[in-house]
């Protein structure tokens, strides 16, 4: 029958009586009251053992026991009866979010937050779940980079210069980002351990060049990419399809110094005369970069040899960073006979007349007693017989005694090489004249056998 204090309400209760209750709260969150108390909530999985959860009074309202936050520590810290709820699968038990991604604390976008990796570090999640295997962290690279080589600790690490186009380069940069210097749809690949009954792919490259040549299309597919190594074979350029070596076995990597590519050419036959032939190039750009190219050897008579036989073509046929040599042709034939030389004409003169003594008369040196012989030939070698002659050619001259002899050949000079320079006059001997190049055509020495000119002194 009392009346409750201000504040308070009259409740009856259930025996039939009544008590005083706050208008707000309860006895223990009264009006104003605000606070935080620990509760205790029962672990279903651990009878006895409690996870300390938190009640709050706000105002007169007293909250439900809140559970502590579930922590990745392999424990049930919220008491729901489940370990790591909030991240990791129940099913399969693995950790799937981006904080942590397989394992407690691998923590992918802490591990990729550096500049240097181009890239925001998320979890495989439950796609990974899905896949059979524990999530792990994979890099979601920024706009203009790519992660080409798979690798997670570079990073995105290839920079797209142009996403639409990449021509191999001297440098072997990988501008369109696909993983290789060039661009592999537009590719027909070349391989020292490929096969021509191959589709010409990354995957199955060719054997030959000349197989890869004819299965490339224009302006499809209309270059061959060739790893290192030695090619013996001669190929047949086709108008608009380029050709470029340098490239390791995985062609991952293009570098002229390092990864040689050699093409040594064949036999000469019709149509095939060069280690590459290139007829009728024109119109249509058609580029051969990355090579040392190297001439068939032909020791046929007069044969020849080329290591690039270019013909009717222009300026389309582009040779760039090549290395070209070629091969040895072979020896000339003989030449000819000569021709008969001209006869010498007879127009001596002839002399004063026949004089002699009467007896008993001395002859004495006198003007009147000498009588003149006839003027000789005109074609008379006036320097043989002991006369000094200059003998020479493009290296020097020297100055010797003329003698004719029986038996010389028309056109050979003999010189005695055995005498000492200080012999000869003017202390130079036919060593002068005797070049130090190799004999052609085959090389060796000349042994002071040389072409001269004689001259009179």
């Amino acid at each position: 029958g009392a009346e409750c204090p201000r504040g308070y309400l009259c409740d009856p209760d259930a025996g039939g009586g009544a008590q005083c209750r706050l208008e707000r709260g309860t006895c223990l969150c009264g009006p104003d009251d605000r606070f935080e108390r620990s509760c205790a909530i029962p672990d279903p999985n651990d009878p006895g053992n409690n996870c300390v959860g938190t009640i709050s009074c706000d105002d007169g309202a007293l909250s439900a026991c809140a559970p502590p936050e579930d922590l990745c520590n392999g424990l049930d810290d919220d008491c729901d009866g489940v370990v790591d709820q909030a991240m990791r699968d129940p099913e399969s038990g693995h950790w799937f979010t981006d904080a942590h991604c397989g394992r407690c604390h691998n923590n992918c976008p802490l591990l990729f937050a550096a500049p240097m990796f181009h890239a925001d570090g998320v979890c495989g999640g439950m796609a990974d779940v899905d896949r059979g295997r524990r999530p792990r962290c994979r890099l979601e690279c920024d706009e203009g980079w790519r992660d080409v080589n798979g690798v997670s600790v570079d990073g995105c690490e290839c920079e797209v210069f142009d996403a639409d186009s990449d021509e191999p380069d001297a440098l072997g940069v990988d501008a369109d980002c696909d993983g290789i210097d060039g661009m592999i749809p537009r590719g027909v690949f070349v391989s020292r351990n490929g096969d021509d009954g191959g589709d010409g792919s990354l995957a199955l490259p060719l054997r030959t060049l000349s197989a890869a040549v004819a299965m490339a299309v224009p302006g499809l597919r209309d270059h061959v990419y060739v790893a290192a190594g030695v090619y013996e074979e001669s190929v047949v350029l086709r108008r608009g399809i380029s050709m470029f070596g340098g490239y390791a076995a995985d062609f991952r990597v293009r570098d002229l110094a390092g990864n040689e590519t050699a093409v040594f050419g064949a036999p000469p036959e019709p149509g095939r005369l060069g280690t590459l032939h290139a007829q009728g190039i024109v119109g249509a750009r058609t580029v051969v970069a990355g090579f040392t190219i190297v001439g068939f050897d032909n020791n046929d008579p007069s044969g020849n040899s080329y290591a690039i036989y270019a013909l009717d073509s222009d300026g389309s046929l582009e040779l760039r960073n090549n290395v070209i040599r070629g091969g040895s042709g072979g020896g000339g034939t003989k030449g000819g006979t000569g021709a008969p030389g001209r006869a010498a004409p007879h127009t001596a003169q002839a002399g004063a007349a026949e004089r002699t003594t009467t007896g008993g008369l001395d002859c004495f040196p006198a003007e009147a007693n000498r009588s003149p012989g006839g003027q000789g030939g005109a074609h008379q070698c006036e320097d043989a017989d002991g006369a000094v002659v200059r003998v020479g050619n493009r290296l020097g001259e020297i100055e010797l005694h003329a003698v004719a002899f029986e038996g010389l050949q028309r056109g050979v000079v003999v010189v005695e090489s055995v005498w000492p320079n200080k012999a000869h006059r003017k202390g130079k001997g036919v060593n002068a004249l005797i070049s130090a190049e190799p004999g052609q055509p085959k090389g060796g020495g000349v042994f002071h056998d040389t072409a001269v000119w004689v001259r009179a002194a």
